[in-house]
């Protein structure tokens, strides 16, 4: 199969027109801008949501969480005054976009590939967990990562692929397909294919055709937030993480972010606050959080780690090469916990394709993986009464890490490249 490169990136593009409205207003909707109201604890959405109508906007949800309530809306320019004064509202935001940078190219359809060891998942070690003879099969009774949830908050899964169905346990939509429509849930299937290669490094399975991911057992769960064009906004990243929490998946896996040059704009104080409270309830109610660190690195000595990867709750992936180094790009800083391989990884791709993609996304589904073969080993126990085992996975994961770079934590690789071998109680002696 002819390989080609693609390099998935981690990008803030300008806020754009409305791509998903429940209810067209009167005088068209080629003005209105989509924003996050969040409210004081004395508001009345009934009155705030009287007047965005009233003045010509329009209400998609209402916004989860419990200390940063709100509303999702599209106002026109000349409403966003008038709504700020309302009586209870404390702010109006954007609602910022992320997408993955472009381009992609199409492989032509070929044979289907024999199938192969990612050198990502060998340099882990994860096979040997679960295929001690080598030959590529995965051994009766052995820690497939088989029954754990993990999520994939990206661009959703190819619902057909032959590497991947075997493991999709379902799926949650939080995009519409465009102007005035609504939402449908069960549309999660991937229209862009991040999503996909992502999903094929965590978990392809083993059938003797194309890769095998980090963990060939693990049930998938598609999250679709970003559109067939790689965009997506952050109030349906923060929806897709509630529904995670509160929909019993043990691991999420984050390979989207948004730059701290943006977030950390005192304009969107309350967009960041609203971001981290959701990763902190679902870290909370035990799920293990596994994201990008971004690929923003190109000084090489800068803070430039992107959120949601920044923030404490969750495990922030920086990329290494065959050789354990770190890429030019791979985003740096004292946030990044891990590394793990994120250059040319070969998985998964729409319309049963196999590409070759780079970046910081690819590295962090190999964590996500290794995380669910920790749990999946059953010998994890809460020591301490916080986060079910989510800090306990968390621990003994960048512990059994190996030490690149400078002797210590360091900001490129944090602890270290992570080992799959090694992290899963049970091997090597523990």
């Amino acid at each position: 199969m002819r390989k080609m490169f693609y390099y998935f990136m981690i990008a803030i593009v300008p806020l754009v027109l409305l791509t998903f409205l429940p209810v067209r207003p009167a005088g068209g909707s080629s003005s209105l801008t989509r924003h996050i109201v969040y409210f004081q604890d004395a508001a009345s959405p009934e009155t705030t949501t009287r007047e965005i109508v009233k003045h010509g906007g329009i209400i998609s949800r209402p916004l989860p969480g419990k200390r940063q309530t709100g509303l999702v809306v599209y106002l026109p320019e000349t409403a966003k005054k008038t709504i700020a004064n309302l009586k209870g509202v404390r702010a109006i935001e954007p609602d910022p976009i992320v997408q993955v940078i472009r381009p992609f190219q199409k492989l032509s359809r070929g044979p289907q590939p024999a199938e192969v060891l990612p050198w990502g998942v060998d340099r882990l070690e994860a096979e040997r967990i679960w295929d001690a003879d080598g030959d590529l099969t995965a051994d009766r009774g052995a820690n497939t990562g088989k029954g754990v949830n993990v999520a994939l908050i990206d661009s959703g899964i190819d619902k057909n692929h032959r590497d991947l169905k075997a493991n999709l346990a379902g799926g949650i939509n939080f995009v519409a397909k465009g102007p005035c429509e609504k939402v449908k849930p069960n549309d999660w299937n991937d229209e862009f294919g991040h999503g996909t290669h992502v999903a094929g490094i965590c978990a392809a399975v083993e059938n003797k055709i194309g890769v095998i991911g980090v963990g060939p057992g693990i049930r998938l769960w598609a999250v679709r937030v970003l559109d067939a064009q790689g965009a997506g906004y952050l109030s349906d990243v923060i929806d897709g993480i509630y529904w995670c929490a509160d929909h019993g998946m043990q691991v999420i896996n984050l390979s989207v972010g948004i730059s701290k040059e943006v977030l950390d704009d005192p304009g969107l104080q309350n967009d960041k606050e609203a971001f981290e409270e959701a990763v902190n309830y679902a870290y909370a109610k035990g799920s293990v959080l596994v994201a990008a660190a971004g690929n923003e690195g190109w000084q090489g000595t800068d803070d430039n780690v992107v959120y949601p990867a920044r923030f404490d709750a969750v495990i922030a992936v920086a990329a290494t090469d065959q050789l354990d180094a770190r890429p030019y790009w791979s985003s740096t800083g004292p946030a990044v916990e891990v590394a793990a391989p994120g250059v040319e990884i070969l998985s998964t791709f729409n319309d049963g394709y196999y590409f070759v993609a780079s970046g910081t996304s690819m590295a962090s589904p190999h964590v996500a993986g290794i995380a669910a073969l920790v749990i999946a080993s059953g010998k994890v126990k809460d020591n301490d009464g916080l986060y079910g085992i989510a800090n306990e996975v968390r621990e003994l994961i960048r512990n059994s890490a190996c030490d690149l770079g400078p002797a210590g934590i360091d900001r490129e690789s944090g602890y270290g490249l992570v080992n799959a071998w090694k992290a899963v109680p049970g091997n090597n002696g523990d």
